[in-house]
């Protein structure tokens, strides 16, 4: 899954996190539980 940084923002996906193997993250991105 690639994962982009844009602006100085990389997006943040935490090992216990699904996405998809032909998903792309761009930027402002965080994953996780809602807590």
């Amino acid at each position: 899954m690639p994962i982009y940084q844009i602006d100085g923002l990389t997006p943040v996906v935490p090992e216990e996190s699904f996405v998809h193997p032909t998903a792309v993250l761009i930027g402002d991105v965080i994953l996780g539980d809602r807590k």
